[in-house]
């Protein structure tokens, strides 16, 4: 009991930490959340918008959370993000408990730990994006399976098909295709692909359960938008993802392998040993197996895709924890311990001293940020962690180190979201330009380009200007409406305009400037800048 409950407590403390404090910013976040907003505001449970244009990039199932926290307790960054920590407090728990019934509590706890330990999972479980909906239900539907296979009952193959379709209904095609792919590896690696083992998981019937589930959905949507959001979703965010480059957001050779191990840091440093230990172990060690069979699907599939984001591992997060924890339980039963994990243990001193500089002159090299250069410092608590680890360890005090190494990463995640990021986020041109908004602006535009978070913090649609003809229009027949833009989609436009810009600052994590201009100013109003 008393380890469940420090995993329920670090859970709360590790995904809820801050979730109000710190403002939707982010593209995606803010994206979703207001997405969310105007399907709740119209009382819609089939079109998703965005800024009232139709949005094509996710299917709904987060949209129905947030739309429910909404309900509860308004629009706020703590609606839109308390079931994304909500989903992230499950995942740990269906780690915890399958690993425990199927290897011992021991194991369960560090594999619980690796993962709250994960900053990426932190910050995965913070967002009000769809991705912690598909790893919990993602997650959750595989074992499930693994368990039917194992039984041969088919409440669990019920069960776990019907968790793959909710996870459909929060990403797509990607939730059903990783796991059948790991699912795969696995009878493939262990040569036992053959009909018995296929007909234990009755894909048949797990097709239909799927569709059951999703086809209402993605029937009223394509019926209510003529096929365009089925089209827009399947081909071009789906197939042209996995194809081609997407918005910048190419990877390189072995990109997916580097991201995984910076996200299980700082146990990514145990992950050689862990496999090749597991890989002579296949034929007995099923379900530790199966994790490591279905975490390696994720990492090869994302391999192969031209457009990546770190986000796009996350999934195998909890798979690999479970690799990892059952290994770390394994290390005390050892008469003499491995010299390897010595070694794992110094890489991972060096790896953590460069996180704190790599911060630094990262935050120096921002011209926005440079001021807050001295929070990179917080981060030092990661190396001093890793080094009384590795003196712990050459002790003999193994369970020690791993409890040192967990609480250095949970501590220091916690420190980053209340110390680190809020004074960050407060540099950001939305923040910034929030008072100009409602003191200056009854009415408010923007034209060609806005950075996405205002039509979330300003909370309703923010009409497009959709030429520099209606432009000139309206800046003659509504001189003191605001007008959002962007630096580069202005370029020397203003000057030839009757128009004043009130207000230029960079955004935050991005190469573009914000612009705010109007038709002509107030009475003692001029630039604000980030100057």
């Amino acid at each position: 009991m008393l380890r469940i409950a420090i995993i329920i407590s670090l859970s709360l403390l590790v995904f809820y930490s801050n979730i109000n404090g710190i403002s939707i910013y982010i593209l995606d976040e803010a994206k979703n959340a207001t997405c969310a907003r105007e399907m709740y505001e119209r009382g819609d449970l089939v079109v998703p918008t965005y800024n009232g244009d139709l949005r094509t990039e996710k299917p709904p199932l987060h949209y129905y959370f947030m739309m429910a926290a909404y309900a509860v307790s308004g629009t706020t960054p703590f609606t839109a993000r308390f079931f994304s920590a909500f989903m992230g407090v499950f995942t740990v728990l269906i780690v915890y408990f399958f690993t425990k019934h199927y290897r011992n509590e021991r194991s369960a706890f560090y594999a619980s730990l690796i993962m709250l330990a994960s900053l990426m999972a932190g910050i995965q479980f913070h967002l009000s994006v769809p991705d912690p909906y598909l790893i919990a239900f993602m997650m959750l539907g595989t074992l499930f399976l693994y368990r039917a296979w194992q039984r041969e009952h088919a409440g669990y193959m019920i069960a776990g098909y019907t968790c793959l379709g909710l996870a459909f209904l929060a990403k797509g095609p990607i939730a059903v295709m990783l796991p059948a792919f790991g699912i795969l590896l696995f009878f493939l690696f262990r040569k036992e692909f053959n009909w018995p083992n296929v007909k234990k998981l009755a894909p048949w019937w797990g097709l239909l359960i799927i569709l059951i589930v999703t086809f209402p959905w993605y029937y009223l949507v394509g019926l209510k938008t003529d096929g365009e959001w089925l089209r827009e979703f399947f081909f071009k965010q789906n197939v042209e993802r996995f194809t081609s480059t997407m918005e910048g957001h190419g990877g390189f050779p072995f990109s997916a392998i580097v991201i995984l191990f910076a996200a299980l840091l700082p146990f990514s440093v145990f992950i050689p040993q862990a496999v090749i230990e597991l890989w002579k172990a296949r034929k007995y060690d099923h379900f530790t197996f199966f994790a490591l069979s279905c975490g390696t699907a994720i990492v090869l599939f994302f391999s192969f895709s031209r457009t990546i984001l770190p986000s796009y591992l996350s999934p195998a997060i909890p798979f690999f924890a479970i690799v990892l924890g059952s290994y770390l339980n394994r290390i005390p039963e050892r008469i003499k311990q491995p010299k390897n994990i010595a070694t794992a243990l110094y890489a991972l001193v060096f790896l953590t001293m460069i996180l704190p500089l790599a911060a630094y002159f990262g935050l120096e090299q921002d011209k926005g940020l440079n001021h807050l250069s001295h929070l990179a410092f917080y981060l030092l608590l990661l190396p001093i962690g890793a080094i009384v680890a590795l003196v712990l360890y050459k002790k003999n005090k193994v369970e020690r180190t791993i409890y040192v190494l967990a609480g250095s990463f949970i501590a220091t995640f916690v420190i980053i979201m209340y110390v680190v990021l809020p004074p960050i986020d407060r540099t950001n041109p939305v923040y910034h330009s929030r008072k100009i908004l409602e003191a200056y602006a009854p009415k408010i535009y923007y034209y060609e380009r806005m950075n996405a978070a205002y039509a979330f913090h300003y909370g309703k649609v923010i009409p497009r200007i959709p030429s520099e003809t209606v432009l000139d229009s309206l800046l003659r027949a509504d001189p003191e409406a605001l007008i959002i833009s962007r630096k580069d989609k202005l370029g020397d436009l203003l000057q030839n305009k009757p128009a004043v810009e009130v207000f230029r600052r960079k955004d935050l994590f991005d190469l573009h400037t914000t612009i705010i201009f109007k038709g002509r100013p107030k009475e003692g109003q001029g630039l604000v800048s980030d100057k």
